[in-house]
């Protein structure tokens, strides 16, 4: 173990501190073509400022004299834009609303040079009765600093206004076209004084507007990063949780898509473990006020930096936190911690609340906002992605959300003992500090959970899927890492429509007591028994993005389904493929040439690893947008639409039971998407050919509907809804079948049921029965 003292002097990017002093500004910007200035950025984060229209992108910038990456905040001013709709489409009408606007403008005191008008014919299909599929509106921009001037309620020359509740970042990033972390080219910018620099960032640059910001469509690679793995140790003293000891890991110049989740081992550059000496309050008498005094050997290549109390802790964390400069942040559970690290921070800081670990330096914002919270999952690390693994696990592997902690969670993903990690609550904290050996082993055992989280982001390809998701959707990457499904959705959808020419529905509140319940997917009857003939697990390949294509569902082909009742709307007949259904279309085909590549002979481990967060990210999007269309939170929100792709679902399920009686095959269970059909038959090879003709049938009923035959079993126990066991043949290379048990059901049922089953199907299986 290294021992470092508190005070040591900061390290900045080792040698690199004097190549990124002012006088290397410029070499930053590039000339292009046209002998313009313009910046190359790569933008990794966005966030909403506290001023209204103000955003911040944070990033890197390339410096090509030192050929090195630095960190980079872009902060540009986004304007407010409104749709105006007169009441009718006549030149007289539309006078009349600008006659309206200008007598709001200059009551407001806005200059003829701070806001332009513009006619423009959009697209409407949303929620609101009586407005045209199509019409001339008249577009205003002003500055976001005022506010809506006008209401239509109150005019009597303007039917309706739209984007009174896109936000300047929604409004920035479909304007913009901006679809997740990407290489910008920002015209005319300005650097501002390190001075003047109101982030922690190695650089700010000021943008003039937002149409001098454009994404550079030439391949780039993706700048290195700093990666930083933080696990915080708190225990309650005198009533109040106090930070006792923080491991922090550090890997620079990361790759994000050189993650593997075969080969790739994490590459740790350095690693601290910061723990604070006495508590006052308490007799510690192997401690002195000169910190621990233990053989380095039991800790190897670990700098454990001792602290003499907790705000000389927090102190020397932050100088080496500001050192490394992390792009993303790495943890799990991080919302505790974090947050009680934010509120020790600001115990110590009462008279400037700043975060010191945020890239927002904080002066004048109040970051205990509201806006803040929404927008950053952690607002104390404002401009550094959080990676959680405990989300994570939650959104790739439901299975395991039940699993309350690491060690339990490597067991499952990583095949590690129970055990392994030992668990200590935070009331638990202090009784480490019993004896040295104590000590030693808690420091051991914090390092021991940190490497082992840092195992399962790669083991399941965290990162790299969550750029993925964001590149699809549009997203903002930092509020992709919380797996948010409604919010992603709706910048899919906003991108899309946006595209297209429509104007986007603003937000809108829907009494939870208003709500109207719609019936999901059909479960039918259970035959709970043991079944020894053969039976068929047939599924339905991605039913419900698959149903959105087959019925052509969409706002764009079935007018009012937002307003009118669900026995009142369909699809138009000959209408042209709608947006949703185009949208859902491309994503089940570009999962599926994802998932060919990752085929591909001789294809590398990375790449593979690649093609798999693809596909993953692909899968997740497509599985949850039907379920969007439900949620009032949800601003395309159409119970109807869902309603209508749950519906056909159920009606495609009972086709497929009614066929499968048809041929004297009877259906033992059947859930939303699958069905287990008992062929009747002792053997597999004759099973295996009822399943293509039940395939063949029910599948030439559709042009994207498809049922895929998912496992054979040679026996079955059925217990209940969604809880089955059974033996399932596998094919093996070498034409040869095996038997593996497998299951369905919930975690803490999983293995009692599992072994019970697996002793009756293997005593039916030796019987020959």
């Amino acid at each position: 173990m290294k021992m470092e003292e508190s005070h040591k002097g900061k390290q900045f990017l080792g040698e690199a501190e004097e190549q990124l002093s002012q006088s290397n500004l410029q070499l930053s910007p590039t000339c292009n073509s046209l002998k313009k200035s313009h910046l190359r950025f790569y933008y990794l984060d966005l966030l909403e400022g506290v001023k209204p229209g103000q955003l911040y992108l944070f990033g890197k910038i390339y410096l090509p004299l030192t050929k090195i990456y630095a960190s980079c905040c872009v902060t540009v001013t986004i304007p407010r834009r409104l749709y105006l709709l007169p009441i009718s489409q006549s030149s007289q009408s539309m006078k009349a609303v600008i006659a309206e606007f200008n007598k709001h403008v200059m009551k407001h005191g806005i200059k003829k040079q701070d806001y332009t008008m513009q006619l423009q014919r959009k697209k409407y299909a949303f929620d609101i009765e009586d407005i045209p599929t199509v019409a001339n509106y008249l577009t205003v921009t002003y500055p976001a600093s005022y506010p809506v001037m006008l209401h239509s309620d109150h005019s009597q020359i303007i039917k309706h206004i739209f984007g009174a509740s896109l936000n300047s970042l929604e409004l920035f990033l479909s304007e913009r076209e901006i679809k997740g972390p990407s290489w910008l080219q920002i015209q005319d910018s300005e650097f501002v004084e390190l001075k003047k620099n109101e982030t922690r960032c190695h650089y700010q640059v000021s943008c003039p507007s937002m149409n001098n910001i454009t994404v550079v469509r030439e391949k780039l690679g993706i700048p290195p990063m700093v990666l930083t793995e933080l696990n915080i140790k708190s225990a309650p003293i005198n009533g109040v949780e106090q930070v006792m000891m923080i491991h922090m890991s550090i890997m620079k110049s990361f790759n994000i898509f050189e993650m593997s989740t075969h080969d790739q081992k994490p590459t740790i550059v350095d690693e601290y473990c910061f723990i604070r000496g006495p508590v006052n309050s308490l007799s510690l008498p192997h401690l002195t006020n000169d910190g621990f005094s233990f053989s380095t050997a039991t800790c190897p290549s670990i700098n454990v930096v001792t602290c003499n109390g907790e705000k000389n802790l927090l102190d020397t964390f932050v100088d080496k936190f500001q050192c490394y400069d992390p792009d993303i942040i790495v943890g799990y559970q991080c919302e505790n911690s974090l947050e009680n690290l934010l509120n020790r921070l600001q115990h110590y800081n009462k008279a400037c609340p700043q975060t010191k670990i945020s890239r927002i330096k904080m002066d004048g914002w109040n970051i205990s906002c509201n806006k803040l919270r929404k927008q950053s999952n952690l607002r104390c690390v404002i401009g550094r992605p959080i990676c959680d693994v405990r989300l994570a696990v939650n959104e790739i592997y439901p299975k395991l959300a039940t699993l309350c902690n690491v060690d339990l969670i490597c067991a499952e993903l990583l095949n590690t003992n129970v055990g392994t990690i030992k668990q200590i609550a935070s009331f638990q904290v202090l009784e480490c500090y019993s004896s040295i050996e104590q000590i030693v082993e808690f420091i051991n055992n914090t390092r021991l959970e940190s490497q082992s989280i840092i195992k399962l982001v790669y083991h399941m390809n965290i990162i790299p899927l969550v750029m993925e998701v964001t590149a699809i959707t549009g997203h903002v990457l930092s509020q992709s890492f919380t797996f948010p499904k409604n919010m992603r959705n709706e910048f899919l959808l906003i991108h899309a429509f946006h595209k297209r020419g429509y104007i986007i529905p603003d937000r809108r509140i829907i009494n939870v007591k208003d709500k109207k319940t719609f019936s999901g997917g059909r479960v039918l009857e259970v035959i709970a028994r043991m079944h020894v003939d053969t039976t068929l697990l047939m599924d339905f390949k991605s039913l419900y993005p698959n149903i959105i294509r087959e019925y052509n569902i969409c706002f764009t082909t079935m007018p009012g389904v937002c307003f009118k009742s669900f026995d009142e709307i369909y699809v138009q007949l000959n209408a042209p493929m709608g947006i949703i259904p185009k949208l859902v279309g491309d994503i089940v085909e570009a999962r599926s040439k994802a998932k060919c590549h990752m085929n591909t002979p001789n294809i590398s481990l990375a790449e593979k690893a690649k093609y798999q967060a693809q596909q993953l990210a692909l899968k997740l999007i497509a599985n949850t947008l039907y379920g969007s269309f439900g949620s009032i939170y949800f601003r395309f929100y159409a119970r109807n639409i869902a309603a209508k792709i749950t519906a056909k679902g159920r009606e495609i399920l009972m086709n497929a039971v009614t066929m499968a009686k048809s041929n004297t095959f009877s259906t033992i269970y059947g859930d939303t998407d699958s069905l287990i059909i008992d062929t009747m038959q002792r053997d597999p090879t004759e099973a295996r050919r009822i399943a293509g003709v039940i395939k063949n049938v029910v599948n030439q009923q559709y042009q994207f509907i498809e049922l895929e035959l998912e496992a054979i079993y040679k026996y079955i126990i059925i217990v209940n809804r969604k809880q089955y066991t059974g033996l399932s043949l596998i094919d093996l290379p070498d034409g040869k079948s095996q038997l593996v048990l497998e299951g369905k059901g919930t975690l803490p049922k999983k293995r009692e049921q599992l072994s019970t089953s697996y002793f009756h199907c293997r005593a039916c299986h030796q019987a020959n029965v």
